[in-house]
């Protein structure tokens, strides 16, 4: 099942204006709208329990729109100084540089000038390269700079909305569901990472290897590192990860 629509087939004559109202059409109706604004909601509550005020939220999510960037902001601009923080959102968001290089033989041609592609860099994230790659190759060329405009405007707008939605519910709500809205950016990022590396044996049930050929014990031993532990001095449940998680993730 494909993340999201087909697009309409363009019109033989059809303007810029209406390429781009198909991108922001396919954004809405594609899954990963409906991920980020949940991701949002969680990162909108923290931009709140660390004091910031919601304009600078949504500035944030405009400028820099990278989950993962934000939320370094966020926890370490209080406490770290100025250029170890920028240093470290610089370097998070190294990895749009090759989904950049990917993107460009798709988007220009010969009459391309450098600030047409100004807007569609700035508004590269992981979830607008995924639906780009597999929708352009579909449309016309000249119509491809205006439609990915529209999918990558159409992508963030929920993001924005959601930042706003959590950075208030958080000042609203009891302080235990304050807190759960703070994870739900963890829970939609490691848990989907983790499933096909731990499926269940493929012969029987009390034994039996893995689908990678390890022993199944060796497996739930593993899977047992990454399980929830609740903390004792508040009661909520955390969740925990061994401290090679960012290697192995890098090494599949």
């Amino acid at each position: 099942m494909s993340s999201a629509r087909q697009p309409d087939p363009p019109a033989a004559q059809e303007s810029s204006l209406a390429a781009f109202v198909r991108g922001v059409s396919t954004a809405w109706r594609s899954i990963f709208a409906y991920v980020l604004f949940a991701t949002y909601i969680g990162i909108g509550a923290l931009a709140h329990d660390f004091g910031f005020s919601a304009g600078w939220m949504v500035l944030s999510t405009i400028l820099i729109w990278a989950a993962p960037a934000q939320v370094i902001l966020i926890s370490t601009l209080g406490s770290a100084a100025l250029v170890d923080t920028a240093i470290a959102v610089a370097l998070s968001s190294v990895r749009f540089m090759p989904m950049v290089v990917t993107l460009l033989p798709m988007l220009r041609d010969r009459q391309t000038r450098t600030w047409q592609l100004l807007v569609p860099m700035h508004l590269t994230a992981i979830s607008v390269w995924v639906e780009a790659m597999r929708l352009l190759p579909m449309l016309p060329r000249d119509h491809r700079i205006a439609f990915y405009n529209g999918l990558g405007t159409g992508l963030i707008t929920p993001p924005i909305i959601a930042g706003g939605i959590g950075f208030y519910v958080a000042g609203q709500v009891p302080t235990v569901f304050a807190a759960g809205l703070l994870f739900l950016f963890v829970l939609n990022t490691p848990r989907d990472r983790l499933r096909p590396r731990y499926g269940r044996a493929n012969h029987g049930e009390g034994g039996g290897v893995a689908r990678d050929g390890a022993p199944r014990g060796a497996h739930e031993r593993d899977l047992h590192q990454y399980a929830p532990r609740r903390d004792n001095n508040t009661g909520i449940v955390l969740p925990r990860m061994k401290s090679s998680y960012v290697s192995d993730q890098f090494s599949m």
